[in-house]
């Protein structure tokens, strides 16, 4: 998530200066408006685009060199004393109180958008129609001030009745009905009931409104009215009385700069041309830089059919130390295990990915986009269960029937469970759970459920170097049996 919001902030913002650097005193206003939406919706997006691994260069895998040293960090970190379970456990507090902070925005928000609605519908309902031209009118006793909302000019019954309402005005407000202006106000609105903690996206509305404005001043001045005429208009008539949300209608605070961009003249083709390339082509470089598939902390794998690719996932780290007992954590002993496997994996046919080398917190969708991405051949999770029942002993390999390879997932489950041997437990059991990491990865998917830490013999066990070593050993050779097949 974090990751999403970085690209979609950088991308906003870098078309967003360009908007207001090269295109926002230029008199195309129809550009203008597709490029505010196109911005938006580019920016939302950009994080789900990655570049086929055929346009990235290849680099060294240097996972091995990588994992080794952030081992001998976490030997140092090993024998610091254990950070108090109430620390422990305030990650996790802080990221549910910013769920909740969101979802009580975004409800918000939500209430806010259908409340604007409600309230254009009932005054919609209650409003006399009439026709100018081609104008459809609605006429309100409300004291507003004339407004668009989808095929409607909303205006003062009374004052339009009195003539007290200038025909350039009414063809200001039909020009946002002819070009479909509430759409676009619609669409940003609904953006901002899941972003509104989005600052640029409020500078965007801001912008795509004033160039609404922009667009019908010259609609109107290029139907023989003076631009100074008009401005006069504008300056007499506009006053503070409002108008709904989400209509398309006069604003005090953007008068002045309607009234300058009246006085402007769009530059010519080729300076605008030249605009537009250099902002092509800053886009291009934004899109070619974010849509690497290379993770940053992670080992960076780009495809080889020659090998078979593995993607480790060491359960847990950082905060979350998974399951516990008095002497040891989860995320430190399906670590060993994994460097472990490290070792024995350079003198194998397998080729390992790891989605975490060291005690750093991942979530589970970033594990997952490692295997994707990385376009693994198996999707392996490492991890050791607990049990109320202290007997509760044995390997568990757990697949998902929702894994688009569920087929493969339980028949590589069941090599592990014939090939891992854990104390006298004798073997393991194949089974089925729809886990996150196993469903939706796009490739086989299997969690080894190591054992019980609950258990004191197993726990004795995993905590020995030589029993980890045994247990990637059998892993890696599991591996390679499935490798060969």
């Amino acid at each position: 998530m974090i990751l999403y919001l970085a690209k979609s902030t950088i991308s906003s913002a870098l078309l967003l200066g360009c908007y207001y650097l090269f295109f926002r005193r230029d008199k195309r206003f129809l550009f203008n408006r597709f490029y505010l939406l196109g911005s938006i919706t580019f920016s939302l997006v950009i994080s789900f685009i990655t570049l086929p691994a055929l346009f990235q260069t290849v680099y060294f895998d240097d996972s091995h060199l990588q994992l080794t040293t952030e081992a001998l960090r976490l030997s140092a970190a090993a024998e610091e004393p254990a950070a108090p379970l109430a620390n422990q456990s305030f990650e996790f507090k802080l990221i549910y109180l910013l769920y909740l902070v969101y979802g009580i925005g975004t409800i918000g928000m939500t209430i806010r958008y259908v409340k604007h609605i409600w309230v254009m519908y009932q005054l919609l309902a209650n409003a006399t129609s009439q026709t100018n031209g081609k104008v459809s009118l609605r006429l309100v006793k409300q004291p507003i001030a004339p407004f668009s909302f989808g095929r409607y000019v909303v205006v003062n019954q009374e004052e339009y009745q009195q003539g007290k309402i200038p025909e350039e005005i009414i063809r200001h407000e039909y020009l946002h009905v002819r070009h479909g202006h509430t759409l676009d106000i619609l669409f940003i609105e609904l953006i901002l009931v899941f972003f509104w903690f989005h600052p640029l996206l409020w500078v965007y509305r801001r912008a795509l409104v004033a160039n609404h404005e922009f667009c019908a001043d010259n609609y109107v001045i290029s139907q023989a009215s003076q631009a100074s005429a008009y401005s006069h208009t504008l300056l007499d008539f506009i006053h503070h009385r409002s108008y709904p949300h989400l209509g398309s209608g006069f604003q005090y605070s953007l008068t002045k700069n309607r009234i300058l961009m009246m006085q402007r003249t769009s530059s010519s083709a080729f300076v605008f041309a030249n605009k537009l390339g250099f902002t092509a082509l800053a886009v291009v470089g934004l899109f070619v830089i974010t849509s690497f598939t290379g993770q940053s902390g992670q080992s960076t794998y780009y495809p080889d059919d020659s090998v078979f690719t593995v993607v480790v996932d060491a359960g847990h780290g950082g905060r979350d130390t998974g399951t516990t007992n008095e002497q040891y954590q989860e995320k430190d002993l399906v670590l060993a295990i994994a460097r472990a496997m490290d070792e024995l994996a350079s003198t194998s046919s397998v080729r390992l990915i790891y989605t975490r080398e060291g005690d750093e917190p991942l979530s589970l969708a970033d594990r997952v986009e490692v295997a994707n991405r990385s376009e693994a051949d198996l999707f392996l999770s490492l991890h050791i269960g607990q049990h109320d029942d202290q007997n509760q002993q044995g390997l568990e390999a757990y697949y998902s029937t929702q894994n688009p390879q569920s087929s493969l997932s339980e028949e590589y489950s069941q090599q592990f469970t014939q090939n891992i041997t854990l104390t006298e437990s004798g073997k393991g059991a194949v089974k089925q759970a729809d886990f996150l990491v196993l469903k939706k990865a796009s490739c086989p998917s299997v969690l080894l459920n190591l054992g019980f830490l609950s258990n004191p013999q197993e726990s004795a066990f995993l905590a020995s170097e030589e029993n980890q070593r045994q247990l990637a050993s059998q892993i890696i050779q599991t591996l390679t049996e499935i490798q060969e097949k």
